[in-house]
């Protein structure tokens, strides 16, 4: 986790500095939604997959957990040990929330009024976050949250996929922006959906990819369930686009690195700085960057 974020900080700083574009290839991220109605064994196993499929790619993951999936990660006491070993190999954890009204299966939880009467209600934001908490290793920090604004729990300093639905492809490409949500400043980016209603977006999401602007990060997110044993091709497809237009991976990244980045590089860039003085700071940067690796 720190070379990831030390290395899109240096990318962030270095590029603003210099003015210039990302040379055709946008700083991304690749979320993973373990959503609620989905977490059995044959889930597990597919987020096993998954993992070890970007493994083999230098793919970098932000794997999004619900609270519904504490009964698989406790039902074999080597998981926890597994989730530790994604975060040291560069992986990323956070929580993925389904609201009341969401299509799919609502996970329990909400901050609306009329959730507490609703059937299966089993406690607001804050005790989802709680719940999130006590199923993952205490190390594991939750660094982002997938969540609508009105349900979103405090403590969190990150959000991916903001207050709307965002399953067309040409919601992939945002940039940072800085909300206010329970008192307190949070980070959001947006990302879209590789597939959505059951159709395989990934054509389309490779062009606006090829399109992101310069001052734009790209996000895409998908499921476990999106890679049962037997349906690994479109995801393959997708992380040896992303081989090919980025061979060493220097521009994958996790959310939470991308905007914990993209929050320093703001507080290190103070009004009227010189070229020189941002120039320095980027180097300084990398140097960090450099010996963090050792």
């Amino acid at each position: 986790m720190r070379w990831r974020l030390l290395a899109a900080l240096v990318l962030m700083i270095a590029l603003g500095a210099a003015g210039v574009g990302r040379a055709q290839v946008p700083i991304y991220f690749n979320v993973i939604h373990c959503d609620p109605h989905f977490a059995s064994e044959a889930d597990w196993g597919a987020l096993e997959d998954l993992v070890s499929a970007a493994d083999a790619r230098g793919i970098a993951l932000t794997i999004q957990f619900n609270p519904a999936w504490s009964g698989v990660i406790s039902s074999d006491a080597s998981r926890a040990g597994d989730i530790l070993g994604w975060v040291a190999d560069g992986h990323e954890i956070g929580g993925h929330h389904h609201v009341l009204s969401h299509p799919g299966a609502w996970d329990g939880y909400s901050n609306q009024p009329a959730a507490v009467n609703a059937p299966g209600y089993l406690g607001s934001m804050q005790d989802w976050l709680a719940a999130l908490t006590a199923l993952l290793p205490s190390s594991a920090e939750i660094l982002t949250v997938s969540s609508k604004d009105f349900d979103f729990p405090a403590g969190v300093d990150f959000q991916t996929g903001g207050s709307g639905s965002t399953p067309s492809p040409s919601d992939a490409a945002s940039v940072p922006t800085l909300k206010s949500l329970n008192g307190a400043p949070v980070w959001q980016i947006d990302h879209a959906a590789l597939i959505a209603g059951g159709v395989w977006q990934t054509t389309q999401m490779k062009a606006v990819f090829n399109a992101t602007a310069a001052d734009q990060v790209f996000g895409v997110a998908f499921h476990p369930h999106d890679y049962y044993t037997g349906n690994h091709e479109n995801v393959d497809e997708w992380f040896d686009f992303l081989v090919g237009v980025d061979p060493d991976q220097s521009h994958s990244q996790t959310a939470g690195a991308i905007l914990e980045a993209h929050r320093q590089a703001l507080q290190a860039t103070v009004p009227g700085a010189s070229m020189g003085v941002l120039a320095v700071t980027s180097l300084l940067l990398l140097c960090a960057a450099l010996r963090a690796l050792r």
